[in-house]
């Protein structure tokens, strides 16, 4: 017996290691037992119980922290305008915080071949990825493009696409929409309609505010007032940075929806006939917000390469109250 140590003490430790020995399962045992402990043994019983906690983590294996990078390819042709936008990254471990600038691969072969042409791309500093410096070039409707990456160490990844036919207007957004003043009675009013695609199955609608300081400007005649969200009482939006909404319809005439919009002011509205990658693309980000490898369409990569039609407005969202 160690010197000091009292007979009930011993006696008391005893019991603990017992009690842990025989590895009971009931918790109200353990509960019981603890209630009958004096101050002095609830302290040892919870050093006690602590030296093996700490012990039993100890024999885990450590924490896997190794991680392999992949490559990413976003690349998107908007017929009619030029080649653009075409983003090669990195992948970033979970562990730290996203940084799309140094996710960006600078020193990629980028290449679009199209109608016996090759366009060499080049690396944009302001980090919008590669581009083809002849912007005279605009992407053509009903045409194959094939895109090539060969990155430093020497992988290649492809893909093709046929790009949409062009869509137009057939009755374009008011130039002025007055939202109305009764935010629970949300009436449909206004509707925009545009021509049919037909390899297109649904239609991506993207409504971004141009300016979220400015409000009086944009009015005639001008006025000094600065621009303010939407208030909804019925949604509650926590995303207060975000300046545009996205939604995806398989037609091809609407009315407006009030609740797609998060700002009043200069708005824009943009309607893309998608090809199919960049429709699983837009699926992928609003519905599940991660990679799906089975929406891939990158040969020997992950990502993908699309195309759409694409036609635009700007209209003048006007405030229900000031």
């Amino acid at each position: 017996m160690k010197k000091g140590m009292k007979t009930e003490d011993v006696q008391h430790l005893a019991d603990v290691g017992h009690l842990i020995s025989t590895k009971v399962n009931n918790f109200v045992d353990i509960v019981f037992f603890y209630h009958r402990c004096t101050v002095y043994q609830k302290l040892k019983f919870t050093l006690f119980i602590s030296i093996i906690l700490i012990s039993l983590s100890s024999c885990e294996d450590p924490v896997p922290y190794d991680y392999i990078p992949d490559t990413y390819i976003q690349a998107y042709l908007i017929v009619g305008e030029p080649i653009r936008n075409i983003v090669v990254m990195q992948t970033q471990p979970v562990n730290s915080t996203f940084d799309f600038k140094k996710s960006l691969i600078q020193d990629a072969t980028v290449k679009i071949k199209s109608e016996g042409n090759e366009f060499l791309l080049a690396f944009k500093p302001d980090s919008s990825g590669y581009y083809f410096p002849d912007s005279s070039y605009l992407v053509k409707p009903k045409t194959q493009y094939s895109l090539e990456i060969i990155l430093s160490d020497g992988k290649i990844m492809t893909s093709n696409v046929v790009t949409p036919d062009l869509i137009n207007w057939v009755n374009h957004s008011p130039k002025l929409l007055q939202y109305p003043l009764d935010t629970v009675k949300l009436p449909a009013k206004d509707t925009i309609e545009w021509s049919r695609e037909a390899t297109t199955f649904f239609y991506a609608i993207i409504v971004k505010c141009l300016d979220t300081s400015n409000y009086g400007k944009y009015l005639e005649p001008v006025i000094d007032e600065k621009n303010r969200r939407v208030f909804n009482p019925y949604r509650q939006d926590n995303k207060i940075y975000e300046i545009s909404s996205t939604a995806l319809i398989p037609n091809t005439k609407t009315s407006i929806v009030w609740s797609i919009f998060k700002w009043f002011g200069k708005h824009e509205i943009v309607i893309l006939a998608a090809d199919y990658p960049m429709l699983e693309a837009f699926v992928q980000n609003m519905m599940s917000n991660q990679y799906l490898p089975n929406l891939n369409n990158i040969n020997g990569g992950k990502g993908h390469f699309g195309s759409a039609s694409a036609i635009k407005d700007t209209f003048m969202l006007l405030k229900n109250l000031p």
